[in-house]
């Protein structure tokens, strides 16, 4: 649900070495885009039409975007060098965990002008967090909870192409993908949770985004 800002001080970094596209979704962050279908399909459909005419692309996914990155390898019309998945799962959810879901995007529909953002406050970055999201579309969270309730499992075709796959994990995400083979490229880090944090809070984590795709 995030925007794109989230990325600024990474593509500050990365931008030193490599040509930095930031991917804004329609009906998430800052857009006001409600004409939109909002499936995995259709956001996928418009970010190959945007990188159709890039020779070499790498892509760096967080939490749900590692799904938008499994449809897009499932169809096949994009060509990625590498491909990071950051505090992410590729395991589609239990059917406990997809009415859970449903259950809070009911809410979501019924009062999303007066809700808190309560799932966030746990994070010590709750308070940062709340007040960039006071910025943005107000229907976000209920399109970001559509979205979640769509995605499948992607195992199969993330497995066919672990060799250009890393994952870096928080605490809170490492039992996230315990189905997956011991092949699979895993970095963990204890101390990081599931946001993306800033550089000076958490600097090995840029130094290994760094090494991963300058390597």
């Amino acid at each position: 649900m995030e925007n794109h800002t989230v990325w600024d001080s990474l593509v500050e970094q990365m931008s030193q070495n490599f040509h930095c596209h930031l991917i804004a979704l329609p009906g998430h962050g800052f857009s006001n885009d409600e004409s939109s279908d909002f499936t995995f399909s259709t956001l996928c459909e418009q970010i190959e039409n945007y990188a159709e005419e890039f020779e070499h692309i790498s892509i760096i996914a967080h939490s749900m975007g590692a799904y938008l990155v499994g449809e897009l390898l499932q169809r096949n019309q994009l060509q990625f060098d590498k491909i990071l998945l950051s505090q992410a799962s590729i395991v589609k959810d239990s059917k406990a965990r997809l009415k859970q879901r449903q259950k809070l995007k009911h809410l979501l529909e019924r009062y999303f002008d007066k809700l808190p953002f309560f799932i966030f406050q746990k994070y010590e970055q709750a308070n940062d967090l709340i007040t960039q999201a006071s910025k943005m579309n107000p229907q976000v969270l209920i399109h970001w909870q559509n979205l979640l309730l769509q995605r499948s499992c992607y195992q199969s075709v993330f497995e066919n192409n672990y060799q250009r796959i890393l994952f870096i994990r928080g605490g809170e995400d490492q039992e996230m993908n315990y189905e997956l083979p011991e092949y699979f490229q895993f970095i963990d880090l204890e101390e990081l949770n599931h946001l993306i944090p800033e550089k000076e809070q958490f600097p090995r984590y840029y130094e290994l985004v760094s090494d991963y795709f300058e390597g």
